[in-house]
């Protein structure tokens, strides 16, 4: 039997990239408001705590929109299903996204200290994960204009029309050709 990877991503819209892929909340089962001491609702003898028994990796897309307590319930969790006390209970964790760009956790009415209190980086186990840079974009390494472009507007060094809206270089644009346009 090969190597079980579980893949998760933060959004609701990115899971559509995975095949079979789930956001964190809806297979981990995460409550939707977690809390300091909320755990997953799964059980140790079903198959999900079977599969995370199994799982080789959990990679976690987009992680750092993800409120730290998602990831302390995670970490709980795992660490009663696998009876071990380590972090996530000694699964392989991944984190994905980009920790520069990618949007804080929402933490409506909160002070800036308690917003970014809920971040990945705040939580107990951050002391533990080893931080892995990226050199290349892979999705892009054929376009390097398409890639310098995505840069700066990450940067926010690319110009806009208005504070909300950014103008395409043309070169980018694919143009509409109808309904069976791409």
């Amino acid at each position: 039997m090969g190597k079980i990877i579980i893949a998760v991503v933060t959004s609701r819209i990115a899971p559509t990239l995975f095949p079979g892929g789930r956001t964190a909340h809806s297979r981990f089962q995460i409550p939707l408001r977690p809390a300091a001491s909320t755990l997953c609702k799964i059980k140790k003898q079903t198959e999900l705590a079977d599969l995370i028994r199994r799982a080789s990796a959990i990679v976690w897309d987009e992680a750092p929109m993800s409120n730290r307590y998602a990831f302390e319930s995670v970490s709980k969790s795992f660490q009663d299903i696998m009876e071990n006390q380590i972090a996530f209970g000694g699964k392989t964790m991944v984190f994905g996204g980009d920790f520069l760009r990618q949007v804080l956790p929402v933490v409506k009415r909160r002070s800036k200290a308690e917003k970014i209190s809920a971040s990945i980086s705040s939580s107990t186990f951050w002391n533990c994960v080893k931080i892995i840079h990226l050199q290349q974009n892979m999705r892009s390494a054929q376009d390097i204009e398409f890639s310098q472009f995505f840069l700066r507007v990450g940067d926010g060094l690319q110009h806009t029309i208005t504070r909300d809206f950014i103008k395409l270089p043309d070169s980018i644009i694919i143009p509409w050709e109808g309904e069976q346009s791409i």
